[in-house]
């Protein structure tokens, strides 16, 4: 990757001119950003009508990303499919779908109270957080920490990154949300049985199953490793049991548990929420899906290819959300198009 000067920024890719490793002063409105060292051009779908626009990857402070919470609560968006560029959460490489988000560089730190001392075995670079919230306070606190730890937000008012407990740090995997994507720290619990929680609060008069997210839950872990409860409803310890759910949320208004709110956010692989709200009591199984392909949750990896009394039955996606699969008079088909009057089968669109 080309190494610009700290006055400019570096537009690592655009998909629309094909220009890539071009350095561009940051004062240019077009293809620079204040603050901004890497950038990325893409078709962003986060804006209403989609349209080209100039997404930050980097900034001047080598590992900080500032992000205000009001971008978290915005939908899915697979045309911003970079993380930060000095991550350190891995990616699984079989999947083929990432929903990213948008991201505002900052380059004053005056307002950050993120807590940078290290403690115990942690070192500084073990508790540097790689993105940020803005609270109620205009303050900027830590939403996503590296690899294997987790962020907690503490009434003095500061936040930390803390060792996340349980987090099996070889798990990785792709297809979740542009949410879940800007928190997951962690994408898998160690111990059998149990499942990655997710803690929250809510905005003010959020519909049950929607998502419009205020801020961190005082003094919880944003991220823990939980045994759901067989029985019952959702409680502040442990959420109800979900069959294949993968990622639960427990939803709090106002600091508040609120368990109408609360539910599953990520099924397990092969599996969806039921329903169109990103929270939901239910994981639906994707039908015709190889269940052995497991690279993405919420999602089907691949299409089953097998067909009545064991014979080969092309089938690929219904959509690029990759959570329906149709037979496709073609092989090597990865979403199908057009359907086939005449077979009902489908023509492929994108191999």
């Amino acid at each position: 990757m080309t190494t610009c000067d700290a006055t400019y920024t570096n537009l690592l890719e655009d998909f629309q001119s094909g220009a890539t490793n071009v350095c561009n002063l940051q004062s240019d409105g077009t293809y620079g950003l204040t603050g901004c060292l890497v950038a990325i051009k893409v078709w962003d779908h986060s804006i209403g009508t989609p349209a080209p626009a100039l997404r930050c990857i980097k900034a001047i402070d080598a590992n900080i990303l500032f992000m205000t919470y009001t971008e978290i609560a915005l939908a899915d968006n697979a045309g911003i499919w970079r993380d930060i560029s000095d991550s350190s959460v891995v990616q699984n490489t079989d999947s083929f779908l990432y929903n990213g988000f948008v991201l505002a560089p900052i380059v004053d730190d005056t307002n950050n109270i993120h807590e940078k001392t290290a403690s115990g075995d942690l070192t500084v670079s073990d508790v540097k957080c790689e993105i940020y919230a803005k609270d109620a306070a205009n303050k900027y606190r830590c939403w996503r920490c590296k690899w294997g730890m987790t962020a907690v937000w503490k009434a003095t008012p500061k936040s930390q990154c803390v060792r996340f407990t349980g987090c099996n740090q070889a798990t990785k995997y792709g297809g979740f949300s542009s949410f879940l994507n800007t928190i997951l720290s962690c994408h898998g619990c160690t111990t059998a049985g149990e499942d990655l929680v997710v803690s929250f609060n809510n905005a003010a008069l959020t519909p049950a199953g929607t998502i419009v997210l205020a801020n961190s839950v005082d003094d919880v872990n944003f991220l823990r490793c939980i045994t759901p409860a067989t029985t019952g409803t959702h409680t502040v310890s442990a959420p109800r049991k979900i069959d294949n759910c993968h990622v639960y949320a427990l939803v709090y208004l106002a600091d508040t548990f609120d368990a109408a709110s609360s539910g599953c956010i990520a099924c397990k692989p092969g599996y969806k929420l039921n329903g169109a709200n990103p929270i939901s009591a239910t994981c639906d199984a994707i039908s015709d899906c190889d269940t052995s392909k497991t690279a993405m949750v919420n999602r089907c990896t691949a299409c089953s290819q097998v067909g009545a009394a064991g014979a080969v039955q092309y089938r690929a996606f219904d959509s690029n959300k990759f959570q329906g699969c149709q037979k496709t008079h073609a092989d090597n088909c990865l979403i199908v198009g057009a359907q086939d009057g005449s077979t009902g089968i489908y023509f492929c669109a994108t191999c």
